[in-house]
């Protein structure tokens, strides 16, 4: 801990430097000795005081920069059952190959509600000490961290978090109820994206064949200007539909960082709240930069840990709209799709239909049902698909993970 308090550069927390002499930082940065340290005034800043309140609950951060810039950091922060202090937990999280992580694995960790903010230490099981602390601004988070290593050299990094709704961190832990593989039949997914006026037309057109699709909804479209309210949506959820997340509000404007994670757990936590949990995630087309993923390096970074702690499925663009079954985690991820509206010509459908009947083929066709010129242009399609489903020849699922391994 030499290195932590001979550094002029590293920051004590601010309860430290405001109340106890600098001889003992030293001790009170280790917080197996915090007791000896403590003011007793300290109640005054961590029980509860006004703004600790915002604070509490699960977070997702990410560090930008070091061995933390490809991952994303889950905290609990809670109060303390037996005293006024507060507890932070870190909870495990997966990288963007979905192996778990935990890289704020730490011996002993502390969080405090200043004036300035928030101030959290941990002592980390490398032997390192990280120190965070930022402001809240809603439910984001800013702010920046110190890396102390074991020699004592600092590196200070930026960050930022979005706060967690319980609802996502139990659809994150519990266990998906998938299928079975059992045969060779080939599996067609029919995929309605946007929540757009159009698709109350369409998903009769379904229901009335006996076919079902999956209903890709951006949480802030839901019942504007005309659109299927969440009341629908459950009503077609009830009659075996499946449900995706698609973002919060589908904008080419979305920007890198906390406004990026927003997107995806606060769709992910507004399905949830409106008792339409799922564990698929697609990708809106008109992101920008980074988060427009056409490929897969675009999904090795700490935006792609972030999908993979959240969501099993994401729907993306690098990988192929016709896969082979059942369908592994490391092709759910980028998974991608046949778009069959928007101008595509009878013959490209019906060749691509003759490529998703092989054996042992899953394949997403895409309908944006508001690029339909005419509601009936592809009933052609639903009565090829409604034959075939009947006939045995194809299973007609309603969502990606029906076809999960």
């Amino acid at each position: 801990m030499t290195g932590v308090t001979s550094n002029p550069q590293f920051p004590p927390l601010a309860f430290l430097k405001n109340k106890v002499p600098p001889a003992l930082w030293p001790l009170c940065l280790s917080v197996a000795a915090l007791a000896s340290c403590l003011p007793e005034s300290l109640e005054q800043v961590s029980h509860l005081s006004p703004g600790v309140a915002e604070g509490l609950g699960a977070w997702v951060f990410h560090i930008d920069g070091g061995r933390f810039a490809d991952d994303v950091q889950l905290l609990d922060v809670s109060q303390g059952v037996d005293s006024g202090l507060l507890q932070l937990t870190s909870i495990p999280s997966l990288n963007w190959q979905g192996e778990r992580t935990n890289d704020l694995a730490s011996w002993n960790t502390f969080v405090v509600r200043t004036s300035e903010g928030w101030e959290s230490t941990f002592e980390l099981t490398d032997g390192s000490t990280l120190a965070m602390r930022y402001r809240i601004f809603g439910d984001t988070a800013r702010g920046q961290v110190d890396v102390v290593d074991q020699i004592g050299q600092v590196s200070t990094y930026d960050l930022f978090g979005v706060r967690v709704p319980t609802t996502v961190l139990i659809g994150r832990s519990s266990s998906l109820a998938t299928s079975a593989i059992t045969d060779s039949t080939p599996r067609v997914l029919i995929e309605l994206d946007d929540d757009p006026a159009q698709d109350r037309d369409f998903l009769d057109r379904l229901h009335s064949r006996s076919l079902v699709a999956m209903i890709a909804v951006p949480t802030e479209f839901v019942g504007r200007d005309g659109r299927p309210t969440w009341s629908e949506i459950r009503l077609w959820a009830k009659r075996g539909f499946g449900v995706a997340a698609h973002s919060r509000r589908h904008s080419p404007f979305t920007r890198d960082g906390a406004d990026f994670a927003s997107e995806v757990v606060g769709s992910l936590a507004t399905m949830a709240d409106h008792g339409l949990g799922t564990a698929v995630f697609v990708e809106p087309g008109n992101w920008p930069g980074p988060l427009s993923f056409d490929s897969a390096a675009k999904f090795r970074t700490w935006r792609g840990s972030l999908i993979r702690t959240f969501a099993r499925v994401f729907e993306a663009r690098f990988g192929l709209g016709s896969t082979t079954e059942p369908v592994p985690d490391s092709l759910a991820f980028g998974i991608n799709h046949w778009t069959i509206s928007g101008g595509a010509s009878q013959w490209l459908i019906s060749r691509l239909w003759a490529k998703a009947q092989a054996p042992n083929r899953f394949t997403i066709f895409l309908v944006h049902t508001w690029q339909l010129a005419d509601a009936s242009s592809l009933d052609w399609f639903l009565d090829t698909l409604a034959t075939a489903s009947q006939a045995g020849r194809i299973r007609i699922v309603h969502s990606i993970t029906d076809v999960l391994r």
